[in-house]
């Protein structure tokens, strides 16, 4: 189920919401009634889940102490956060009322993809149903050379992201392990599980279906027949006109 937290923004329940993937994704969530979290530090972002450069320079412009006392401090919570990625698990959304011609492109360099639409209530009714505790979060996109995190809850760095991603307008659901984590200043434990597979009722789930602009002709008969093998024939399926040229 989707948990509240204080310092998570969770948008209202009536925002729509698209993901965006490869035909592989949408027959594991029709095949396995789940929605599959990766784990955050394998991320094709670098700075996934790290705390800016302008954290740094508050927190040591901040604290009083000696130099070294405080690169120690550091220290710690940068094992803490190392720790987090490697035990915490993510599962992306775009917040959008239209299609996003982005993500069409970005996608479509991966083969063939569709995407989900929904809303943030649909979402939380989908999984209203599993016990493993989920988080949903709204990015927030900031200049990590000037802009400090808030560094009270663990959860911040995975809820930023730097400026050049505005286009994504990303939901998160987040979910973590944190019984993986060695007792020493949050060192990863050995053979953690690079995703988590949380049931979901996908009947809930979906909204309607959009296949990519660059669909062939049988794209559309093959998703619908899917659809209709795993139960879900109900589903609106469209063929997405996006880069279409005007009549």
């Amino acid at each position: 189920m989707i948990e509240p937290h204080p310092d998570i923004e969770t948008p209202e329940s009536s925002t729509e919401i698209w993901r965006y993937m490869t035909l592989d994704k949408l027959l594991h969530l029709l095949a396995s009634s789940s929605l599959w979290l990766s784990r955050c530090d394998f991320f094709e972002d670098g700075w996934e889940g790290r705390y800016s450069d302008a954290t740094y320079d508050t927190f040591k412009n901040t604290l009083i102490g000696s130099e070294d006392r405080i690169e120690r401090l550091w220290q710690w919570h940068q094992d803490a956060n190392c720790g987090m990625r490697n035990c915490l698990y993510v599962n992306c959304w775009h917040i959008n009322q239209e299609e996003s011609a982005a993500l069409w492109q970005i996608y479509s360099n991966y083969g063939k993809c569709v995407a989900v639409k929904t809303t943030v209530h649909k979402l939380r009714d989908a999984l209203a149903g599993t016990d493993v505790p989920v988080f949903a979060g709204r990015v927030k996109y900031c200049d990590y050379a000037t802009e400090p995190m808030p560094m009270g809850n663990l959860f911040t760095p995975f809820l930023r992201k730097r400026r050049s991603f505005t286009f994504e307008q990303e939901l998160r659901l987040l979910h973590w392990q944190p019984e993986l984590l060695s007792p020493d200043r949050g060192q990863p434990a050995a053979d953690l599980p690079k995703g988590v597979a949380v049931p979901v009722d996908v009947a809930s789930l979906i909204l309607e279906v959009y296949l990519t602009p660059k669909a062939d002709g049988y794209m559309h008969e093959a998703i619908t027949a899917l659809f209709a093998k795993f139960g879900f024939g109900e589903v609106k399926i469209h063929q997405s006109n996006l880069f279409s040229e005007p009549l």
